[in-house]
């Protein structure tokens, strides 16, 4: 697994920035952030819940809520930037070159229209295929995402499903018109542990078989571990830390914010031992400090440096963290 793509990346984003309309907040809800996702990789962008992770999902679907919009940067898919793209564009792109697997089927799988129909549809409309043909392939993609008796199951409702069988229908209608990219929006949260598995064992296997690149938003960092080829961890909108997931997850994170998220996971074998927690919550809209917007949270906060805009400081070839601090505090770490 190298640090970054080693070619062109598929997805690149540079500078993003998103505000809520009409906000004079200079500290945006998303801000200045960048990003790439190389061919048949996966990144993964991790991170407590509030911290922009879906917003900047959402971005590059071109779904953002109507009170957000991108004030900077660029989203580019294979070299065309999407900002500059309008909705009738975006229409075509989203379902065609991205796919899209969100945390819950059954709010986004059509409760009133057979399966088949709904995998099929994106053939039909993107690849210009009959109905006749378009569930032909859909039968091959049930089968291939592990519904058994797909032919049967063409005929089928959402309800009439297991979560977790609904979950790889949301799949095979996101792989579809094999696309460029994958956007996995907490995949398998809402999923039992050894269906989440199965989920991670077919996602691997398409990503491998269609040369997939994965975009990964979850807070699961087991997920992550077992699944992402890099981490970008964001925190109240900024990226803070981002290198190879074998470097940042088995050995000691740079970022104060990435070891607080790390040491709260449960550790299994220890019992009786109190859970780790981060102090205080991510800030709101109306709170992002113009500094260090962990610093609130931090032990090692300083006011003379932390109160500042933090720039991200290189720790070698795929590494970097947006802490000033984060020498110092790795000697103190070390004179322990």
């Amino acid at each position: 697994m190298s640090g970054r793509p080693q070619t062109d990346p598929v997805l690149e984003v540079d500078g993003l920035s998103l505000r809520l309309r009409g906000s004079t907040n200079p500290a945006d809800l998303v801000q200045s952030v960048s990003f790439d996702v190389g061919k048949g990789e996966c990144l993964a962008l991790i991170g407590e819940s509030g911290c922009g992770k879906t917003l900047t999902s959402l971005s590059i679907l071109g779904l953002l809520p109507s009170a957000v919009s991108a004030i900077s940067g660029s989203i580019k898919l294979n070299g065309a930037d999407l900002l500059r793209k309008g909705e009738r564009e975006l229409g075509r792109i989203r379902g065609k070159q991205i796919g899209a697997i969100f945390q819950d089927p059954m709010s986004c799988l059509d409760p009133t229209m057979r399966i088949g129909d709904q995998i099929a549809e994106s053939r039909r409309i993107y690849l210009g295929e009959s109905r006749r043909v378009a569930r032909g392939h859909a039968v091959d993609l049930l089968d291939r995402v592990g519904i058994p008796r797909a032919k049967e199951r063409l005929d089928a409702f959402p309800f009439q499903l297991s979560g977790g069988m609904q979950q790889r229908v949301m799949i095979a209608a996101a792989v579809a018109c094999e696309p460029a990219l994958l956007l996995a929006d907490e995949p398998t949260t809402a999923l039992d542990v050894t269906v989440q598995q199965g989920i991670l064992d077919l996602l691997r296997s398409l990503q491998a078989e269609l040369g997939l690149s994965v975009l990964l938003v979850t807070h699961d960092l087991g997920v992550v571990a077992d699944f992402s080829d890099r981490v970008a961890v964001m925190y109240a909108g900024q990226i803070v830390e981002r290198g190879r997931t074998a470097e940042l997850l088995d050995h000691q994170p740079s970022h104060p914010y990435t070891r607080a998220l790390l040491a709260s996971v449960t550790q299994t074998g220890k019992a009786h031992t109190l859970l780790p927690t981060i102090p205080g919550r991510v800030p709101s809209a109306t709170e992002m400090p113009t500094g260090c917007r962990f610093q609130a949270r931090c032990a090692h906060a300083s006011p003379d440096v932390c109160g500042e805009p933090q720039a991200e400081v290189s720790l070698g070839p795929g590494r970097a963290c947006r802490c000033v601090r984060v020498t110092d505090i790795e000697e103190l770490r070390m004179s322990r």
